[in-house]
């Protein structure tokens, strides 16, 4: 079992660039994927 997330893109509200821009990944099972920042928390654990 997997999880794919795919062109995932950040932009804070008083900036005009995104902070991320077309992140993929792939979380098998088993694995925990974050992404973390001032104001954003991403947590993807993957279990069968």
């Amino acid at each position: 079992m997997a999880i794919r997330l795919e062109r995932l893109e950040k932009t804070y509200p008083e900036s005009e660039q995104p902070v991320l821009t077309d992140v993929s990944v792939e979380v098998k099972d088993g694995e925990f994927f974050v992404i973390v920042g001032p104001r954003v928390v991403v947590r993807v654990p993957c279990y069968e």
